[in-house]
């Protein structure tokens, strides 16, 4: 559970960079969660400058970063713990922006 709220807390750092990297710092940073299939669905929603189209598809790459002082290991490591946690990561293009999002199903709780 941590490892994904990491993920959560990294994606949402990621988000507020981008606005700050916009005009229109008023735009901000919109966190939704829903249910699909019985997997919780978490999405990181920022109106800042968006992503390149032809970089879309290293953004999960080791070493890979859209930054000019990224190191590229944040999203890789993202996709590490949700993929190892069953789930999916994915991003997707916002008219103004772009959208992060996590699917997780819940693990059954250890007994205590």
């Amino acid at each position: 559970m941590v490892q994904i709220q990491q993920v959560a807390l990294n994606l949402i750092r990621n988000a507020m960079e981008a606005v700050a990297e916009t005009e229109n710092r008023q735009q901000g940073v919109l966190v939704e969660t829903n249910h699909q299939d019985g997997a919780v669905v978490i999405s990181v929603v920022d109106h800042g400058v968006g992503v390149a189209a032809e970089a879309v598809e290293n953004l999960f790459s080791p070493f890979y970063s859209t930054k000019a002082n990224g190191m590229g290991i944040g999203l890789s490591i993202c996709q590490s713990i949700i993929t190892n946690h069953g789930g999916q990561i994915g991003y997707k293009p916002n008219p103004r922006g772009g959208v992060f999002s996590i699917l997780v199903y819940p693990q059954p709780s250890s007994p205590r």
